[in-house]
């Protein structure tokens, strides 16, 4: 019998992490999901599925939402202090 994977299993921790990140920032800075696409023209759908963790960003659009989130790249793939790489 084959067993099927949820497509959450699916997502890489590095995408799990890409997408916790940016969707606090986001709300750290109070922004909803339109102010970021008035920021940087990318589609709210598209952003939505960033911060479920459903698609791969290219490095051009991390770097366009870390301008827009006013944090270094580096910041979506640091670990919170106090959280485990597990």
């Amino acid at each position: 019998m084959t067993v099927r994977k949820r497509w959450d299993d699916l997502i890489s921790p590095e995408r799990r992490l890409f997408a916790a990140r940016f969707k606090a920032r986001r709300k750290e800075l109070k922004l909803t999901q339109k102010a970021v696409f008035e920021k940087t023209g990318i589609a709210i759908s598209y952003i939505s599925n960033l911060e479920k963790g459903e698609v791969n960003p290219s490095l051009e659009i991390m770097a366009s939402l870390a301008r827009a989130l006013e944090v270094e790249l580096a910041y979506f793939f640091e670990r919170p202090p106090g959280t485990s790489d597990e």
